[in-house]
C-alpha cells in the first residue's frame, strides 16, 4: 500500500488501523504519458503527427475503504483549482481532476451487518 498526497491529505494507512484513518491505494499509480497534438491524414492515408508536448495522468484505486477514505477522496475531486499530488517516489507534481475522474462503487461483499461500508474507488489526476 503506497503512501501518497492529494491536496495535503495524506493518505497512508494500512488494513490494520481503525476506520478513521484515511488509507493508502490498494496499489501504486498507474501512469499514462498523453501526448499532445494532432494527427494529420493526407489524401493518400500518409500519416503525420504533430506533437505539442506530453502530459501525464495517474490512475489511483482504492480496494474496500471505509467511510473516511471515501470522503476525503471525494473531497479532492470536488476542487476546482489545481493541487498537489506527492507520488510514492517522493516527486511533486500539480495536478487537477477533470470531469469523471472520479468512481465509486459500494462493494457490498464487506459490508458488515452493523451497516459499515466498504468502498472500492478510482481517481484519475492529469497534468493541466
Amino acid at each position: 500500500m503506497p503512501t501518497i498526497s492529494l491536496n495535503g491529505t495524506s493518505f497512508a494507512g494500512t488494513v490494520y488501523d481503525l476506520d478513521s484513518v484515511i488509507k493508502a491505494p490498494t496499489e501504486m499509480p498507474k501512469l499514462e504519458a498523453e501526448k499532445i497534438g494532432p494527427v494529420l491524414v493526407g489524401e493518400n492515408g500518409a500519416r503525420t503527427y504533430i506533437q505539442f508536448g506530453q502530459k501525464n495522468k495517474w490512475t489511483i484505486t482504492w480496494k474496500r475503504v471505509p467511510e473516511a477514505t471515501r470522503a476525503a477522496v471525494k473531497t479532492v475531486f470536488d476542487l476546482t483549482t489545481t493541487f498537489a499530488f506527492i507520488h510514492p517516489n517522493s516527486t511533486t507534481y500539480t495536478v487537477q481532476c477533470e470531469p469523471g475522474d472520479y468512481t465509486e462503487e459500494c462493494d457490498s461483499a464487506a459490508t458488515l451487518p452493523n451497516g459499515t461500508y466498504y468502498y472500492n474507488l478510482t481517481l484519475v489526476v492529469r497534468q493541466p
